[in-house]
């Protein structure tokens, strides 16, 4: 398998004693297209994390960083945190367009099309209700319907807040406050299932090995392994009699190697 070991990038950033604070919580999502990682990090910085993704190998590049506008909240907040500057969740649109990211009390809208900063933003919602009923918004996802869902950060609730349109420019995304409601059996509302994106496919426009061999050449018609399934001799043809043969999963896990040369 690929071997890249560990990635290192400057962001998100941690924050705090040790540079341990509010680092584990965060989103990280895939553009439709599977060519952009994008994340987001509760570090009290409001960044939005961007880099291309290698879908083959998972290697990322290109790394960049944009400022998440910081929003003031509109609650009594504490003196010392005065501003919502904690961005917890983060969704694309249908299209890859729009990113959306979540902050507890604010999500805002950016159009990675638009050069400008100061017209890429557009602020799409603060609170759903009032402070006391309030369950702060956490993560968000895409649903089959192409409508995005936003999370509460307390899970106490029994409705979410939906985007109806969210690959519309600013207020015509569609924000629709506390529009899905949750049977009162059901208990608390926390965040949406995570929604694979089952339709992304094979990417043709590569040639990815999963066993990172690109000296193996594909034969059709020529190699046969037979039979299948076996749980004793294993009879290989179209191939070198004095070439090594091995056997892997489709995971990629080496069953065996003949010692053959």
């Amino acid at each position: 398998m690929y071997n890249y070991g560990k990635q290192s990038f400057p962001y998100p950033r941690k924050t705090g004693t040790n540079n341990g604070y509010w680092e584990i919580m965060g989103q990280i999502q895939l553009s439709p297209d599977g060519k952009i990682f994008a994340a987001t990090c509760n570090n009290g910085h409001n960044e939005l994390f961007l880099a291309d993704f290698d879908r083959c190998t998972g290697k990322l590049s290109n790394m960049q960083k944009k400022n998440i506008p910081i929003l003031p909240t509109n609650y009594t907040a504490p003196t010392t945190e005065p501003n919502d500057i904690f961005s917890t969740g983060i969704c694309y649109s249908q299209s890859g367009r729009f990113i959306y990211t979540v902050n507890y009390a604010n999500i805002q809208q950016y159009d990675t099309w638009d050069p400008d900063s100061s017209t890429a933003w557009y602020h799409v919602a603060n609170m759903d209700t009032v402070y006391d009923y309030f369950n702060g918004y956490s993560m968000g996802y895409l649903g089959w319907d192409k409508k995005l869902y936003i999370g509460n950060w307390h899970g106490l609730g029994k409705t979410m807040s939906v985007i109806d349109s969210p690959d519309n420019k600013g207020i015509s995304c569609g924000w629709c406050p506390k529009c899905l409601r949750f049977p009162d059996t059901l208990g608390g509302a926390t965040n949406p299932p995570c929604q694979p994106n089952y339709n992304l496919g094979k990417d043709t426009s590569i040639n990815c090995w999963p066993l990172a061999d690109h000296s193996v050449t594909d034969i059709p018609n020529l190699l046969e392994v037979y039979p299948n399934p076996t749980t004793g001799r294993l009879l290989i043809k179209g191939c070198k009699s004095m070439s090594v043969k091995e056997l892997f999963t489709h995971s990629g896990q080496l069953i065996f190697r003949t010692k053959r040369e």
